[in-house]
């Protein structure tokens, strides 16, 4: 799918570009599940339904996966962000974020958190789950709940490194400040400006916006790059 205006959830054994995904609450397990490679995408507005499933990516039990998401934003959604227990924790793939982020999430319970990823029973099954099967490179999230302390504990061991996950509290989004702009892209005074990995884009190649993607060789982390420029000077003479 490209270019896709998309609220419906199970999206599986698909290639997914340039697409909003938003406001699912079907009863699902996931949004996204099994073999999925999603590029340049907004997530947003997703919610777990009233039946207890519900996450942004499952994969279906017992069956290997293989997720990839590449420059993609999520934002106010209600979810798990990982769910793959029962079992899938020892298959060998995994799910990557690459430049991706992930703000104003909250977990099902309601507490404010970017992840809500289970493990199975104890904080080092937890570790053994993050660091087997979800990676992440020049990623960025906001808050973390504290709610489970030995799984906080294991998942702050991964975090903060190079080329892995960071905390990044306020991205500095546009919003409302530039009308033009996307309201989920980097202001001019974001932190996150050309923090992303170039990896195999091209000169071609775009954002969600329809912009070039990268920017003088660098490349924005989130489904938007930012191309807008600062006010020149100004001399007024009388």
């Amino acid at each position: 799918m490209k270019e896709c205006d998309v609220s419906a959830g199970e999206l599986r054994d698909c290639v997914i570009d340039r697409c909003v995904v938003h406001d699912v609450t079907n009863n699902v397990y996931a949004v996204f599940r099994d073999y999925v490679r999603v590029t340049n995408t907004l997530v947003k507005c997703c919610k777990r339904p009233a039946n207890g499933l519900g996450g942004v990516y499952h994969p279906y039990t017992g069956r290997p996966f293989d997720a990839e998401f590449v420059n993609c934003t999520f934002v106010s959604n209600a979810l798990l962000t990982i769910d793959a227990r029962w079992n899938n924790y020892s298959v060998t793939n995994g799910c990557d974020f690459i430049n991706c982020l992930f703000n104003g999430n909250s977990s099902p319970g309601g507490l404010d958190s970017d992840f809500s990823i289970p493990g199975n029973d104890s904080g080092s099954t937890r570790s053994k789950y993050v660091n087997n099967l979800v990676r992440f490179s020049s990623s960025y999230y906001g808050k973390f709940s504290s709610s489970d302390s030995a799984f906080v504990a294991a998942f702050a061991a991964i975090t903060n490194g190079v080329n892995t996950l960071s905390l990044c509290a306020d991205p500095k989004f546009v919003r409302d400040s530039q009308p033009d702009a996307p309201y989920w892209s980097l202001s001019l005074k974001s932190p996150l400006l050309d923090k992303g990995d170039p990896l195999d884009f091209t000169g071609s190649d775009l954002d969600l916006a329809g912009h070039l993607r990268l920017k003088d060789g660098h490349i924005d982390p989130g489904c938007y790059q930012c191309w807008l420029r600062p006010l020149g000077f100004m001399l007024m003479v009388r």
